[in-house]
């Protein structure tokens, strides 16, 4: 039971530590904040993806753009 107990007091602190380094209220529950961090990383990825596909479209628009000015330059 004091292995049992220490283990628990150890998580406690490396929790405690975890919320307080990402500035949150001492009393959120390890759901909440494991939800909250959950759906923070699905949204980035999410967010990630677009900005790389918007990032591929763009850059093929400017070489079919080049490739029409090189071209009407010929």
């Amino acid at each position: 039971m004091d292995e049992l107990d220490l283990y628990v007091q150890t998580m406690t602190q490396k929790y405690s530590s975890l919320i307080h380094y990402f500035g949150e209220e001492s009393n959120l529950s390890c759901q909440e904040f494991f939800s909250m961090l959950s759906k923070f990383m699905q949204e980035f990825v999410n967010t990630r993806e677009t900005v790389e596909r918007l990032r591929k479209t763009e850059e093929k628009n400017a070489r079919i753009e080049a490739a029409k000015k090189a071209k009407a330059d010929a």
